[in-house]
């Protein structure tokens, strides 16, 4: 591996070793005198490849992320929406929920909502159907390493699926670490830290290569670019990407990169009714063309009407997609849409949010 002082760029290159191209020769002169000028010479070839990232690598354009609490999961035309899109790898069980969601049983901790069929012989199904690849994200948040190893047993010896990539977690680093205890992403850790986080996954990796050494098993980054890249939290030496990589990083086959959001999340409420407006922010580090809030309500609040986003709503789920006018988010810009909703028992904030696939911070 390389010094945990390198940047954190260089240290995910290394960890994923996928440059696709070659130092081929550095000189470098012995240091003369201070009154003297050194000289180094470095030669780049091009044409040599180290090796080539693959398409699994990159999942904007060629992948795609599901999720549990979505019930047209496995309805009989996805598997013929997600050829017609070219979509090439599918991940599982899907955002935030990863961190909740126990495959045995198909049901998920605190409370959260899972879809009926959405399990996961249903889903490898909507899969091979699709000729799609599998990515799984293993249950950190609330799981344990034999519960992932048992997962890797069902899926590859019992099964005989043949899964080959494997994550430990969804965006453990939103688990309240360094916004004072509030964050997006399920954590029953004790220690919410990145080296906890950073030494966690070498549990996960041998217990789940003990079942299948052919797996390769990743680990969450932060993006880079966003927040909370670079912030040290409290008890760290480091940020979040160099602890992981320095301790975890000789152990995992590659990492995990999210684009990155937030969500403002206002509301006016009377009894028995509200009006609510959801802001967007692309933290990320592009344009976004198109885009997907999903969320569940925590109370039983029921959509009447919205505007600026074309809103579908099952059981407490709701999927806000772009009109033509607003599809564009750029960079550090945002998005703002609204709704008025009925409700009687409750009407509190949804605890999580999911900008195309990937999990927002909130507030």
């Amino acid at each position: 591996m390389t010094s945990p002082r390198q940047s954190c760029h260089e240290r995910v290159i290394a960890a994923a070793a996928a440059l696709p191209l070659a130092v081929t020769g550095v000189i470098a002169a012995v240091a003369p005198p201070a009154a003297a000028a050194s000289t180094v010479s470095v030669s780049v070839d091009a044409a040599l490849q180290l090796a080539t990232v693959p398409d699994t690598g990159i999942g904007i354009g060629i992948g795609i992320n599901t999720a549990v609490f979505d019930p047209a999961m496995n309805d009989s035309a996805t598997p013929g929406l997600l050829r017609d899109a070219g979509i090439g790898a599918v991940r599982y069980p899907g955002g935030s929920h990863s961190d909740v969601y126990h495959w045995q049983t198909g049901t998920a901790s605190g409370g959260a909502y899972v879809a009926p069929d959405t399990g996961f012989d249903a889903f490898m199904g909507t899969v091979h159907a699709a000729g799609a690849q599998p990515i799984i994200t293993v249950n950190y948040g609330s799981g344990t390493p034999q519960e992932a190893a048992d997962w890797v047993r069902y899926a590859n010896l019992t099964k005989g699926f043949g899964i080959k990539y494997w994550e430990v977690g969804n965006e453990v680093y939103g688990n309240g670490e360094y916004s004072n205890g509030t964050g997006w992403e399920y954590d029953t850790h004790s220690s919410k830290s990145a080296m906890t986080y950073a030494t966690n996954p070498v549990q996960y990796v041998d217990a789940m290569k003990a079942v299948d050494p052919g797996i390769k098993v990743g680990a969450v980054l932060t993006t880079p670019g966003g927040w909370p890249e670079g912030v040290v939290g409290p008890g760290d030496t480091m940020d979040w990407n160099h602890t992981v990589l320095s301790i975890a990083g000789s152990k995992v086959d590659f990492v995990i990169v999210h684009t990155s959001c937030r969500v403002v999340y206002n509301k006016n409420e009377w009894p028995g009714g509200v009006i609510g407006t959801v802001t967007v922010v692309n933290n990320g580090l592009g344009q976004v063309n198109g885009w997907d809030l999903g969320f569940n309500f925590a109370g039983d609040n029921a959509i009447t009407s919205s505007w600026n986003a074309t809103v579908k709503q099952s059981g407490p789920g709701i999927n806000a997609g772009n009109v033509s006018y607003n599809a564009a988010v750029p960079q550090g810009g945002s998005v703002q849409w609204g709704f008025k909703a009925t409700w009687s028992g409750s009407d509190a904030n949804p605890s999580a949010f999911w900008f195309n696939g990937a999990s927002c911070a909130i507030g």
